[in-house]
C-alpha cells in the first residue's frame, strides 16, 4: 500500500507534500502543509498507519461547495485534493479516502 504514497515538491523545491493516490493514481488527499525537514514528513506518513484519535472533519465553503480534513489531535494531517459540488460528492471522496487509510494501516508499518 505504500505505492499509495507519493512525495511531491512544494514551494519550488524548499520543500515537500503528500499525496495519497488510489490504485487508479487518482489523487484522493494531499498533506495538510508542507515539509521541510524528510524527518517531519516520515513521523506524519508514519501516523497514518496508526489509526487512533484520527477525526474527519466535512466543512461547507462560502461558495456553497465542500471539502474535508483528516486530523489527529488537533492536527490536520491530510486534506481533499479540490472542493466539491454537493455533500453527497463529499461523501463519496471521504469514503473512499477512509478505504485506503485503512487499508495502509492494515499494511506493513514504515521502517
Amino acid at each position: 500500500m505504500l505505492e499509495n504514497v507519493v512525495i511531491l515538491p512544494a514551494a519550488g523545491g524548499r520543500g515537500w507534500k503528500y499525496a495519497v493516490r488510489s490504485d487508479a493514481r487518482k489523487v484522493l488527499a494531499v498533506s495538510a502543509r508542507q515539509y521541510t525537514r524528510g524527518e517531519d514528513f516520515e513521523t506524519v506518513v508514519a501516523e497514518l498507519f496508526n489509526r487512533y484519535e484520527l477525526e474527519m472533519t466535512v466543512r461547507q465553503h462560502r461558495d456553497g461547495r465542500w471539502s474535508w480534513e483528516l486530523s489527529k489531535a488537533g492536527r490536520p494531517l491530510l486534506v481533499s485534493p479540490r472542493a466539491y459540488a454537493s455533500i453527497k460528492s463529499c461523501g463519496i471522496a471521504v469514503r473512499k479516502a477512509k478505504r485506503l487509510i485503512d487499508g495502509l494501516a492494515r499494511s506493513e508499518r514504515p521502517a
